[in-house]
């Protein structure tokens, strides 16, 4: 007889995910879970249903998602998936809706695959729902399609163990977007955490990025603009200085759209842990900031934090007092992303920024070693915006203390767990 799963593994290469009465009922709770979490979510910040930015240009991908055009036409999971289901057009935001439900009711699926109970998975869903990895999609990056790149990215964890499935959904990935690529280095670290073939994953690896390049090459031969094309991310980099900027944005943004939660994920850091987790937290963290050398879209590629939260999370509760502070954080963490986004006040520290002082500048080539620029802008801003820079550093302080009271007072990690191997 064999003998049974270790808590956390990635699933066995000769297991079936959804064939047994067990996995259906698994698969419904965690759709319930995520349905619910997000309809919460909704009690606080409600979803607009008018698309905005770029979620316009998915919208109407959606409608013919094979008629190339627009400025990603490169990027058509999303928009041929709703297009097949019925959602696109006019029910794009359904889509977009969907796909959040989808997100939460994985990562419900993660933590319980992880060891969480279900009282904490459930727990640890609304609070990824509370944090601007769900909330910021509904206000200011409606129509978005990053929720199915995060659902993908969580799939493929719970499939390490099998090569082919995995490489294969990465290359759905990065036909969804192709900002999957900066996770690689932690996809390579769960596959060896798996116990994967290296000459496995090499191998898939060169196969997937061979079928997308041909795929590109395809798209290129039928589109007559591509805005967001190779070329236009070697010309827009934001190296040598300009990337400092936007890891201080992330950082405005995680404070106050992520909040209290963050205090879980110092906590964590600061815990003693099973061999090598805190290398999952290291490789996503670098992972996401190493993307701001080649984008500014902080308000999205940021919500990334969900996943080190997530590991974090199902370490840090397990006991009364812990699940006690951890509602706590969750309803201060929506309160203050609430107050974020209702009361304008990212978009008017970034209107200063980018527009009075002229940070939009920042992006331009030319502008890359002109340090009197830099300095002129950060000093303007700093100006302009400190009433709200000071709120922002006391929070953060808050955050800091927070996690300090965590680790003095012994709240979380109450219960030990299986050593997880992913």
């Amino acid at each position: 007889m064999s003998s049974p799963p270790v808590v956390g593994d990635p699933l066995p290469a000769g297991s079936g995910i959804g064939a047994t009465g067990a996995a259906w009922r698994r698969f419904l709770e965690a759709v319930l879970v995520g349905f619910v979490a997000y309809v919460s979510s909704c009690l606080v910040l409600p979803q607009v249903g008018q698309v905005n930015l770029f979620g316009v240009e998915w919208q109407q991908k959606s409608v013919a998602p094979w008629v190339f055009g627009g400025q990603f036409p490169h990027r058509l999971l999303a928009p041929t998936l709703a297009h097949w289901l019925g959602l696109g057009g006019e029910r794009w935001v359904t889509f977009t809706q969907g796909s959040s439900v989808l997100m939460l009711g994985l990562f419900y699926h993660v933590a319980r695959w992880r060891g969480a109970a279900a009282i904490d998975a459930i727990l640890i869903t609304l609070g990824i729902a509370a944090t601007g990895a769900v909330q910021i999609y509904k206000v200011s990056q409606v129509g978005y399609v990053d929720h199915l790149g995060y659902s993908i990215l969580l799939t493929m964890w719970l499939c390490a163990r099998r090569p082919v499935l995995f490489w294969a959904l990465f290359l759905a990935n990065l036909v969804n977007h192709e900002v999957a690529v900066f996770c690689l280095p932690w996809l390579w670290f769960v596959r060896r955490r798996a116990g994967g073939s290296v000459r496995a994953d090499v191998v898939g690896l060169a196969a997937v990025m061979l079928v997308y390049k041909l795929f590109r090459m395809f798209v290129a031969a039928h589109t007559a603009s591509w805005a967001y094309d190779g070329d236009y991310y070697l010309t827009i980099y934001f190296l040598p200085f300009t990337f400092l900027w936007l890891w201080a944005l992330s950082g405005v943004y995680l404070v106050t759209l992520f909040g209290p939660m963050l205090a879980v994920v110092g906590w964590h850091l600061t815990a003693a842990q099973p061999r090598r987790e805190r290398l999952h937290v290291a490789l996503l963290v670098g992972g996401m900031l190493a993307i701001y050398t080649i984008a500014y879209d902080f308000f999205r590629f940021s919500n990334l934090m969900a996943v080190p939260l997530l590991i974090a999370s199902v370490r840090f509760l397990g006991s009364t007092r812990s699940r006690v502070v951890y509602a706590a954080s969750i309803l201060v963490t929506a309160l203050v992303g609430s107050y974020a986004c209702y009361g304008d006040a990212h978009r008017w520290l970034f209107h200063t920024m980018l527009l009075e002082c002229g940070g939009q500048q920042l992006i331009e080539p030319a502008n890359r070693f002109h340090l009197a620029l830099h300095w002129q802008i950060l000093v303007g801003t700093v100006q302009r915006a400190a009433p709200l820079l000071l709120q922002l550093g006391a929070l953060a302080a808050g955050i800091v203390a927070l996690g300090f009271v965590h680790r003095r007072f012994r709240i979380g990690g109450a219960r030990e767990r299986p050593d997880a191997a992913p």
